[in-house]
């Protein structure tokens, strides 16, 4: 551990201990659906990922895939896991091929840091590299065999339709790094390279990494399968959104934009379609052979609306780089779902080296949204910040959260999964339909099961229990009916608002700020207003050696000058 962290770390402890924040209990206000069980049905499931150092040990794929298939997909609630015999990343290519599926993931999600494309010169401080370096570590990483190991064990097709991905800074070749960053366009055809995208496809020809994907239901003859396939077009409706390529500075004005003008067009096209409003396919929605269904007039399109990328959304306690830090940005996000009439959204993240789970059902977020805003976030497959001394015995009184659920600190990965109840189960458990929505209807029949899964020790930092698995270090588990409009704002009125716009909302507020955040914002306001958070505390720990250093040269000078005296002294003695 270099001395800068450590120095670091010091500093943000002392000050976290004098500002003594208290961790406030997450209470949450609608109750929890059963643990999975018998009467659990799976109908459709993704892993997400982040933060992988491609130079680092790369063994953990094989652990991911022992969870895949013994504990989110186990054989008594999935029966493709009968279907076929035990996968192997070994043999020939048919062999592999004929394996694909046996405990299958629907969905696998990079989303950000696939590689560490820049090259650090100094403790915190990056440096973008050549090219054809870049080029080598991302093919590095596609072939590593593990990781393809891992694919042809778990993902339904290991194909760009299944294996989705979005860059965050370090993959996109610079740390913290926005619209400014010279070679983006290169890095993007190796990052689609790296997902195996087809030449043809759009994501080849537009600038940016964003992307749309639908997924279907697992099909098989069980009622539950049965009835969510009539009463939803798709499982999951899964939306990229590239927080770099277009990206403006980060000032301490926060009035800049995170996503950019092309991008903003095409994410109102997609919500249009996605709620229904449009029927006018993407081309990008559908993995070959699935087309577009019309249902009747009581059927909607996704069950769960996934919206991924590199930074986080609702969790904005930390100085990260998150949603918060351009503020213009998230409202209008959130207003545009809210305009859309988009509903059971679930953000999903990365970046920060810590799994974490975060529900917002607040008055205020409810009043913007329509529904309690809910995030997951995996990030760390290769180094966490469990590694950081003193973190894991402070990160709660560092950077204390009421919207936070859970967070492990450890190496992870997380899951997300669709599962269906059986009715006598929902009874048993004294669930009664959110307000506004009928009973007996889909979706409060339907849970979304949030899950942080653990790649190593244990780190964990959380109110709430561990589960039973072996791996599961976080679990969440959200209601369907929880996420859609209560019965008083089921609809909105554009009346007030010129009719074709979007709704004027609230904006939606920041979490109160630690000590640390707190000075950094300070600094970045009145000091450095074009800094980010990561120079701030670069400068921070570079006065601190400065202040050591000079403190050291002044006590090597006072004792030079005793030392002297006293020398001085013994000699006049002498003569005398």
């Amino acid at each position: 551990m270099s001395l800068h962290v450590v120095l670091w770390l010091f500093a943000v402890t002392v000050l976290s201990t004098l500002a003594n924040p208290s961790v406030v209990a997450h209470s949450l206000d609608s109750p929890q659906p059963p643990s999975s069980s018998s009467s659990a049905t799976v109908l459709a499931s993704a892993v997400l990922v982040s933060c992988n150092k491609h130079n680092l040990p790369q063994d953990y794929w094989t652990r991911m895939r022992r969870i895949v298939q013994h504990e989110l997909l186990p054989a008594a609630m999935s029966p493709q896991c009968n279907s076929s015999p035990s996968s192997s990343s070994v043999g020939t290519v048919e062999e592999r091929e004929h394996t694909h599926g046996v405990c299958r993931l629907d969905a696998f999600l990079w989303l950000g840091d696939v590689v560490y494309a820049d090259t650090p010169v100094l403790p915190g401080y990056w440096v973008a590299t050549p090219l054809l370096e870049i080029h080598a570590k991302y093919i590095a990483q596609r072939h590593n065999t593990q990781y393809q190991g891992f694919l042809d064990a778990t993902v339904r097709v290991p194909t760009p339709e299944h294996v989705l991905g979005v860059w965050d800074d370090h993959d996109f070749g610079m740390n913290d790094g926005g619209a400014e960053y010279a070679d983006k366009d290169g890095v993007q055809q190796m990052f689609l390279d790296f997902l195996d995208e087809p030449t043809a496809s759009i994501r080849r020809k537009r600038k940016g990494l964003y992307s749309f994907r639908t997924i279907t239901f697992i099909q098989d003859d069980s009622p539950a399968s049965i009835h969510a396939d009539q009463a939803y077009e798709f499982a999951f409706c899964i939306i990229l959104l590239d927080v770099r390529y277009f990206r403006e500075p980060f000032t301490a004005a926060r009035v800049n934009d995170m996503l950019g003008d092309a991008q903003w067009r095409w994410l109102d096209e997609i919500l249009q379609y996605v709620s229904g409003v449009s029927n006018t396919v993407p081309p990008e929605a559908f993995e070959e052979g699935v087309h577009h269904r019309v249902h009747g007039k009581t059927s909607q399109r996704c069950a769960s609306v996934l919206i991924g990328g590199g930074i986080q959304f609702l969790m904005d306690e930390k100085p990260t780089e998150h949603w918060g830090n351009f503020p213009k940005s998230r409202d209008r996000l959130l207003s545009m779902l809210r305009h859309r009439g988009v509903q059971r959204v679930v953000f999903l993240s990365g970046d920060v080296h810590l799994g974490e789970i975060g529900r917002d059902a607040s008055d205020d977020a409810v009043s913007i949204l329509g529904y309690p805003t809910v995030e997951l976030t995996s990030s760390g497959l290769t180094h966490s910040a469990a590694s950081i001394p003193l973190i894991p015995m402070w990160f709660k009184e560092m950077f204390p959260s009421p919207r936070r659920v859970g967070v492990y600190l450890g190496r992870n990965f997380g899951s997300i999964s669709l599962e269906a109840i059986a009715a006598s189960s929902s009874a048993s458990s004294g669930h009664t339909p959110s307000p506004g929505i009928e009973a007996g209807s889909s979706s409060d029949s339907l849970t979304l099961v949030l899950r942080v899964h653990k790649l190593d020790g244990e780190h964990a930092a959380s109110d709430m229990a561990i589960s039973a698995t072996n791996s599961t270090v976080l679990e969440h588990r959200v209601l369907l009916s929880d996420l859609e409009y209560r019965s008083h704002i089921r609809s909105f009125d554009n009346s007030h608002h010129g009719g074709g716009g979007h709704p004027r909302i609230t904006s939606y507020p920041d979490s109160e700020p630690g000590a640390i955040k707190r000075i950094l914002m300070a600094t970045q306001r009145y000091v450095f207003p074009s800094a980010k958070f990561h120079q701030l505390i670069n400068l921070y720990v570079f006065g601190a050696l400065l202040a050591i250093a000079v403190a050291l040269l002044l006590a090597l000078r006072v004792m030079w000058s005793l030392g002297k005296r006293c020398w001085n002294g013994r000699g006049r003695k002498k003569i005398d």
